[in-house]
């Protein structure tokens, strides 16, 4: 399994409240629609000393090629239209994950 990382913070002027609340009732039920996705978990930084990044999303994909597959389709690229407006410094990381529960 391949995860993606994306870990953000949000630009100057952007109200935390409004965009978590854009992110719970617009942006997940989008993500959900992407093909191919296996898994998504999306945190919010919390604690006295939450580090350089408040928000981190999580994709999985069944692999790499899956992965870059889904992340250069057009609907996943429409998907990022509105959010790419409002965050800042984003980082994207691809990991080969390994799970045990």
């Amino acid at each position: 399994m391949v995860k993606v990382v994306y870990i953000y913070n949000l630009k100057a002027g952007v109200d935390p409240k409004e965009f978590e609340d854009y992110y719970f009732s617009e942006r997940i039920p989008q993500v959900m629609k992407v093909s191919n996705l296996e898994k998504f978990c999306f945190n919010i930084a919390t604690g006295d000393n939450p580090g350089p990044y408040r928000y981190m999303a999580e994709t999985y994909y069944k692999d790499l090629k899956t992965a870059n597959e889904t992340l250069n389709s057009p609907y996943f690229k429409d998907v990022h239209g509105r959010i790419n407006e409002m965050v800042d410094g984003t980082q994207v990381m691809f990991y080969k994950t390994n799970e045990w529960i």
